[in-house]
């Protein structure tokens, strides 16, 4: 049998799928990781949708939308 055209066995696809497993959570780690520290960030400047660059463009432009 060529052993390029065999199936994977039990344990390697585990394997495989616990490597994936791992490599998503430690991504979902590092988004929740990235938007605690930009929450944190808004809030030591005292940003907020009302002060923020939205309004600011806003007041700039009123006539824009």
């Amino acid at each position: 049998m060529d052993i390029e055209k065999r199936n994977p066995t039990v344990a390697e696809r585990s394997e495989r799928a616990s490597a994936e497993y791992r490599r998503l959570a430690n991504q979902e780690k590092f988004i929740l990781e990235v938007t605690e520290a930009l929450l944190r960030a808004i809030e030591e400047n005292g940003l907020t949708w009302v002060n923020g660059p939205i309004e600011r463009l806003r007041k700039a432009a009123p006539n824009a939308g």
